[in-house]
């Protein structure tokens, strides 16, 4: 008869961690998604504001420059989220 319990107790502690760790993955998963579309859209606002300075004539060399860095940087953070995301390791 004890066995038969254990093979219950078991299979439900299965179960168990099963649905917890479903879980943790959509929270994981919901999380790392909203954070990198924060990183990726302040990144993205800051760099059309100084385009839409450079296009009126308004914006000094140096901003271009900021500009030119911005749209980099944004590139790149986008590059390494859908790396990371599809399993490459995280850069270190």
């Amino acid at each position: 008869m004890a066995g038969n319990l254990d093979g219950v107790v078991n299979y439900f502690r299965t179960i168990r961690d099963n649905v917890v760790s479903e879980r943790d993955e959509v929270v994981f998963t919901d999380g790392f998604n909203t954070a990198a579309n924060i990183c990726v859209q302040l990144l993205g606002e800051r760099a059309d504001g100084l385009l839409e300075q450079m296009k009126s004539g308004q914006l000094s060399p140096e901003g271009q420059q900021t500009y030119a860095a911005l749209v980099e940087v944004k590139g790149q953070m986008e590059k390494e989220l859908f790396a990371y995301w599809n399993g490459a390791e995280a850069p270190q």
